[in-house]
Formats: C-alpha cells, structure tokens, sequence
C-alpha cells in the first residue's frame, strides 16, 4: 500500500490537513496516494473493492505498514457478522508486533489506535455499504481494544472521512511535462 516512488511526486499536492478534525498530514498523503494508485492500476470504473487496516500512532500519524486486503478471500459483499471478524482479523495481525504501541497507565483505556480506509468503485458520498463497514468497525475496535480513529472511504475520485460532515478531498490527476506541453510546438 505504500506508493513506489515513482508514484507520487514530491510536488504532488496534498489536502490540507489544518483544520480541525481533519486527518494527520501523514495519514492524508497516504490516503491520496491510494488514490493515485488506484488510478494508475485500473483503468475502468468497477473493480474489486478492498478494506485495509492503517496502525496509527497517538497524534493520528500511520506507522508500520497497513493491512493486507481484508476483502481478498471474500467472494461478493460480505454481512455485518463476517466485516467485524474481518476487522479484528486484520487488528490482530497489523497490531500483534506493533512497534508503535503505547503502555496506557489504565488497562480499561484503549492504548493503541487504527484507522479503516475502504477502496470502492462508485461516486465519492456515503453509501450504505460505508455505514455498514462503519458499524463494523466500531464493534471490532472494541473487540480488540483499539481506540477506533475513523473510516476512510476512497473512490477513483477522491476520498472522505466518513465520520465527519465534511466535504470529500477530491484529489487531481497527475500529469507530466509532456501532458502539458502536448500538441505545442518547439518555442
């Protein structure tokens, strides 16, 4: 899931992540990137969804790798019961060696954090498949004893927290020199 980097240029531009109540900087790049790559493996408008969990560290910022595809051994869209064992699955595996997680003074406290980020097909607002993978992932932090920090959801588009009532990012396409300097001749 981390962008080769070829894949996104340092120049690329990123959401600003000033305001409140919006993602970590870090954690905002990684969702526009998923974007990019999304956008650069298909190039149709229906593909496969997938669902991967992101560690994160106390300030919001992802740390290790995330999760493999949740999704990748399910065949059609799965219910409430198989998204929550799904979910704390892929919480047991991203988080049994996690480097970055924190002794809490409380043991009833959740100590570490993670965010969910669904890659769907499809226009870039709330669908009910994202609520039903929100609820899921609520019941599956608390499973796992993970501070569930929000869902992401990402189209070929743009992307959105679905948590907040915010507007969605909607992240530009990336075009070369040559893209832009087509059809002009020597100056």
């Amino acid at each position: 899931m981390t962008p080769p980097p070829s894949a996104v240029p340092p120049s690329a531009p990123v959401p600003d992540g000033s305001g409140t109540g919006s993602p970590h900087p870090d954690l905002a790049r990684l969702v526009t990137a998923s974007v990019w790559i999304l956008r650069g493996q298909t190039r149709r408008q229906a593909f496969a969804p997938t669902a991967r969990i992101l560690p994160l560290d106390s300030t919001g910022a992802p740390v290790g790798d995330p999760s493999t595809n949740l999704l990748a051994a399910t065949a059609g869209e799965p219910d409430h019961a198989l998204r929550v064992d799904l979910a704390v699955a892929g919480l047991d595996r991203v988080l049994t060696d996690d480097p970055g997680a924190e002794a809490a003074a409380d043991p009833h406290r959740p100590r570490r954090r993670a965010a969910l980020l669904t890659v769907r097909p499809g226009p870039l607002e709330s669908l009910d498949g994202d609520h039903a993978w929100s609820r899921a992932w609520l019941v599956a932090c608390a499973i796992v004893g993970v501070h569930p920090d929000p869902v992401y959801v990402a189209t070929r588009i743009g992307w959105f927290d679905l948590t907040t009532p915010s507007a969605p990012v909607v992240v530009p396409r990336l075009r070369g020199p040559q893209a832009r300097d087509f059809g002009r001749g020597p100056r």
